[in-house]
C-alpha cells in the first residue's frame, strides 16, 4: 500500500498511545512497527524482541 496522510495519521496517534501505556507501566512494555512485505515480520519480530538499553 500506499503511505498515504491517512496512514501517518494512525501511526502518529499509535506512536502516542504505545508512549502513553509504557509511560504507565502496568501493562508490560509495548512497541509497534509496520510491514508492507510478510517476509519482513521475522525480523520486525526479532528487532521487537530484543532488550532496550
Amino acid at each position: 500500500g500506499q503511505d498515504s496522510q491517512q496512514n501517518q495519521t494512525k501511526r502518529k496517534f499509535l506512536g502516542e498511545w504505545v508512549t502513553a501505556v509504557n509511560e504507565h507501566g502496568g501493562f508490560g512494555n509495548w512497541a509497534w512497527d509496520v510491514s508492507r512485505d510478510p517476509s519482513d515480520l521475522v525480523d520486525i519480530l526479532a528487532r521487537q524482541n530484543t532488550p532496550k538499553r
